[in-house]
């Protein structure tokens, strides 16, 4: 259910950097780093890695790899 959520605020606004950075964390907690690296990349796109919600995605994929 909470992924159908993010999907929805995504399907509104692709780059909102907190739906990206949540639906990311959600991927890593279920094991989908792929998914979780879609997810950094719209980030990194949206402000060129320098955001801090990239900054957290980035460090909590890293960490579960």
């Amino acid at each position: 259910m909470i992924f159908r959520d993010y999907l929805r605020a995504l399907a509104i606004e692709r780059q909102h950097l907190g739906a990206n950075e949540c639906l990311g964390e959600l991927y890593v907690e279920s094991g989908r780093l792929d998914l979780a690296e879609e997810r950094l990349a719209v980030q990194e796109a949206a402000c060129g890695g320098g955001c801090e919600e990239f900054g957290e995605l980035a460090a909590l994929i890293a960490s579960a790899q």
